[in-house]
């Protein structure tokens, strides 16, 4: 019965420690302007950019804990390596979308464009790209 209960309080524990190992930062960036991230409207200000809670998401959250936005991605890959960690933005005219997310390795993270952004991109030209260096690489 003890090894029972004992394995009933393992798995959960185990599972919990393997999510946390999983939560590693991607990126640090101060973004001086307020842009959607997925469907949520984040104001500018400093971010910080992990492995979202789910596999195929990104969460991004501001370093004061009071603006978050959890958004699907996929995993993007470049044959040249990026030396800084940097953030890509589409502009259509006054509006800023999160669109990918680069770490110094040769691999990030490409957001699913929400409906919205679907929408103009329709109506406008080509987007308008805006990259924001992060501000250092956390592991």
């Amino acid at each position: 019965m003890r090894k029972n209960l004992l394995r009933l309080w393992i798995v959960p524990v185990l599972a919990a420690a393997a999510a946390m190992a999983q939560t590693t930062n991607l990126v640090k960036a101060e973004i001086p302007f307020a842009f959607a991230a997925g469907k949520q409207m984040l104001p500018a200000g400093r971010y910080i950019v992990q492995r979202g809670p789910a596999p195929g998401t990104v969460a991004i959250r501001s370093e004061d804990h009071k603006n978050a936005a959890i958004v699907l991605a996929n995993d993007a890959y470049s044959v040249n390596g990026h030396e800084t960690p940097k953030l890509v933005f589409h502009r259509f005219g006054s509006a800023y979308f999160l669109s990918e997310i680069w770490t110094p390795e040769n691999n990030g993270k490409r957001l699913v464009p929400t409906s919205r952004e679907r929408e103009l991109a329709a109506q406008a030209a080509p987007p308008d790209s805006t990259v924001v260096a992060a501000v250092r690489s956390a592991k």
